[in-house]
């Protein structure tokens, strides 16, 4: 259980923009969405992006049917939440690049709201029931490394792995740093089922290839075990999983 006073885990924004063209949103456009934002942070705080990424924030869009985009930031350090809300306040009109093509967008509008450890441990923790089954839907491509090498498969210690290794706050909190409970929260996990297809991803006028689709998780062991690891998961919607999420890779919609 969570100790001490209550305050925000994660921060999310929601942010809706109109397409000033006939031009198809992209889920690639959220790479130039993350350059302007980089781009439009404080020199401290560019930086802060710049060396600890992976430790910062996630982002992806997701294109609309009435040809808007919606997109999706959070990150865990309240610095950079407060920047990145003064920063949305002024972006009236930006453009995205696909391709060699500039493609203008507006602001429409945007919401945000905050995790706190109490939110969490409500919904998980203290539950009458221990959730037993996940869905994990990946929306944009995942891509995982392991030894040096790129592995195109959800693998359940490095899911694991990344979003605790993010979101460093929420182990202080719950106590997730001690090696031999999450050993044993990654062998009570496995995969149940699976519908995944490899994925390329354009970042940077580069291809980078991941897998996209669901697949389920079944969390085994006692209902403490099960507890924390539907808590940890349930967490990819914020961070993501694998590789370059700040870049808009690896974002998750989770169902249970």
């Amino acid at each position: 259980m969570p100790e001490g006073r209550h305050s925000a885990i994660i921060h999310t924004f929601e942010i809706r923009f109109e397409v000033l063209s006939n031009d198809v949103p992209q889920p690639h456009w959220s790479f130039s969405l993350y350059r302007e934002l980089e781009k439009r942070l404080s020199f401290n705080m560019a930086g802060l992006l710049g060396e600890e990424m992976a430790m910062s924030m996630s982002q992806y869009i997701e294109p609309l049917r009435t040809g808007e985009i919606l997109w999706h930031v959070s990150c865990w350090d309240s610095e950079l939440a407060y920047s990145i809300a003064r920063i949305i306040h002024s972006m009236s009109s930006i453009v995205v690049y696909d391709k060699d093509k500039q493609i203008q967008i507006r602001l429409a509008r945007y919401t945000s709201k905050e995790l706190t450890d109490d939110g969490l441990a409500s919904e998980f923790l203290l539950a009458t029931d221990a959730v037993r089954l996940m869905g994990v839907r990946v929306i944009t491509p995942a891509l995982h490394k392991s030894e040096g090498k790129y592995l195109l498969f959800p693998s359940i210690d490095l899911i694991y792995y990344s979003i605790l290794g993010r979101c460093q706050i929420f182990n202080d909190r719950f106590s997730l740093r001690d090696p031999s409970l999450i050993n044993e929260i990654i062998k009570q996990t496995r995969i149940w089922q699976y519908e995944l297809r490899t994925v390329p991803y354009e970042i940077n006028g580069s291809n980078v290839v991941g897998y996209r689709g669901a697949f389920q998780v079944h969390f085994d062991g006692d209902d403490e075990v099960a507890r924390l690891s539907g808590l940890i998961l349930s967490l990819a919607k914020y961070t993501g999983i694998g590789l370059k999420t700040p870049e808009g890779m690896g974002a998750c919609n989770i169902v249970f």
